[in-house]
């Protein structure tokens, strides 16, 4: 039972890997993706330039901070 339910639920890597065509040239043979699957291509480069932007304002909400406490940290040494 258990066997067979894992084995219904295994993942088929054919159907979820980026499609990919066969190019032969010369002799060699090259497998490229297919530009054909344009969908995927623009979630994928939307996802990554989502993830850049968050990252890019994680880092400058971090360096503010960092700048803020050493400014803070300076005036209290000016102060004494």
């Amino acid at each position: 039972m258990l066997q067979k339910l894992v084995h219904d639920h295994q993942w088929n890597f054919r159907k979820w890997s980026l499609p990919v065509k066969k190019q032969e040239y010369r002799g060699l043979t090259a497998y490229v993706p297919d530009n054909s699957n344009w969908i995927v291509k623009i979630v994928l480069l939307t996802g990554l330039v989502v993830i850049m932007v968050m990252w890019g304002i994680h880092q400058a909400k971090c360096w503010q901070g960092a700048i803020q406490a050493e400014s803070i940290e300076y005036a209290s040494y000016s102060q004494e």
